[in-house]
């Protein structure tokens, strides 16, 4: 309960739960608040990461996602998620960490993903470029972030609609949340007209369509808030929505902040790599034949280092493997018999079939490439790599969504380790009991 459904720990004292545990089972003694919190918790956690260790050892590449967070208790938290493709090409990730803001790349290396990191995905604030600026790390930046300063951009650039936002819609909605009164009133209204009672909904900065789910529901209920409020007018706001000259313009502005949030995206490295190696993309959606070039460009080294490193495996199999089959026991004898004939010529067919993998394996990068851009056939070797990344922070806010349940009021002084420990837990008993691996 506690680690599942975020109770605190004091719900083993609480009168109700030991009331329906002495019915339920009267001999059985409740641990204490002490006993979970020194004792159960950490064991718990110390099993589930060493089967979180096990499922990332096996993967070679993985992308990290992070994020920020301020608790209730004023500590500032720092979310790792990794992301990582499985056997069968599916998107999987696991929780990391829910940990203090300096301790980023000791989180890694305490994984062991410093060498298997290849990207790490974080929104555009720049308290959290921080957390990598002094790294090797590669960074991509929150696609979910940018389209909202797209959006929050070419909106409030409009000033008709800035108007009627702060100067309409946030007083109006304001008015009715602070009063009990006219929030009594607006009900009555509501039953007058047989409409279903809705409450208003304030827009939040932090909430990204807030904004939107409060204009609409200021729009769907100005019949019911024209009774309560005579001498409001809502016709410049419902003809405003109509206007096709207003929508021009915000049309336009979206367009010119799309263009100059992403005017760079055909040319960065990880994108135009990932867009490649999809092959429900491939080359088709560019606009530029410059930056099919330079994409080109990108993935060659990219292949050609993997080759390398394959050939470099499959020379030390081989160096093993004579220095094996050579190796002579000091109490055997010097004389050859028909079995070791027989080795000999058995390490010599082997040494044929590891040349022969080893000239497979040395075909030239373009010509794969090619292949595979002409064939709907998927190039494997670097999908694992870019195609794991995943596109906005989405695993780390709802991260935090549970850490903001578990420190809580009655919560608050947890210190940062145990809270750790209960998020890590929280997030990560489904996949350790639910998953394939």
């Amino acid at each position: 309960m506690i680690c599942v459904d975020n109770q605190p720990f004091s719900v083993v004292e609480n009168q109700g739960f030991v009331r329906m545990m002495n019915v339920a089972e009267p001999k059985y003694k409740l641990p204490t608040r002490k006993h979970l919190y020194k004792t159960v918790v950490p064991e718990m956690y110390e099993k589930v990461k060493v089967k979180i260790e096990n499922i990332l050892e096996p993967v070679q590449y993985v992308s990290n996602m992070t994020n920020m967070w301020l608790s209730i208790a004023n500590n500032y938290y720092l979310s790792i998620t990794a992301h990582f493709l499985d056997d069968n090409y599916k998107m999987q990730h696991v929780c990391l960490e829910c940990t203090q803001l300096h301790f980023f790349k000791e989180s890694l290396d305490k994984w062991g993903l410093l060498e298997k990191l290849s990207y790490v995905v974080q929104d555009n604030a720049r308290n959290m470029s921080a957390t990598t600026e002094n790294t090797s790390f590669k960074n991509v930046s929150c696609l979910a972030h940018t389209l909202q300063l797209v959006i929050k951009d070419s909106v409030f650039n409009q000033k008709e609609v800035s108007n009627v936002i702060t100067t309409i819609c946030r007083r109006l909605v304001g008015h009715f949340k602070h009063s009990v009164k006219y929030n009594k009133q607006l009900k009555a209204a509501q039953e007058t007209l047989h409409m279903p009672q809705k409450c208003m909904i304030q827009d939040e900065p932090t909430r990204w369509n807030s904004t939107l789910h409060m204009s609409k529901r200021v729009l769907e209920q100005r019949r019911q808030l024209a009774l309560v409020t005579p001498g409001l007018d809502l016709t410049n706001y419902y003809s405003f929505t109509k206007g096709k000259l207003y929508i021009e313009r915000l049309t336009n502005d979206l367009l010119a902040c799309l263009q100059r949030r992403f005017r760079n995206c055909e040319f960065d490295q990880c994108h135009v790599t990932a867009t490649i190696l999809d092959p429900r993309f491939k080359t088709k959606v560019f606009i530029s034949n410059e930056a099919v070039i330079d994409a080109k460009q990108h993935i060659l080294p990219e292949m050609d280092k993997l080759e390398t490193s394959k050939i470099s495996a499959l020379s030390e199999e081989m160096e093993s493997s004579n220095a094996a089959n050579f190796t002579v026991s000091s109490n055997s004898s010097t004389n050859f018999n028909s079995n070791e004939k027989h080795a000999m010529w058995s390490m010599y067919v082997k040494l044929l079939e590891n040349a022969s993998s080893v000239h497979e394996h040395m075909v030239k990068s373009e010509d794969e490439l090619q292949t595979y851009l002409n064939e709907p056939i998927l190039l494997k070797k670097l999908t694992k790599c870019y195609l794991a990344i995943p596109p906005a922070t989405v695993h780390s806010e709802c991260f935090f969504s549970t850490a903001g349940l578990i420190c809580d009021k009655k919560c608050n002084r947890l210190d940062p380790e145990t809270v750790q420990k209960l998020v890590f837990l929280h997030k990560n008993l489904k996949t350790v009991l639910l998953s394939p691996w």
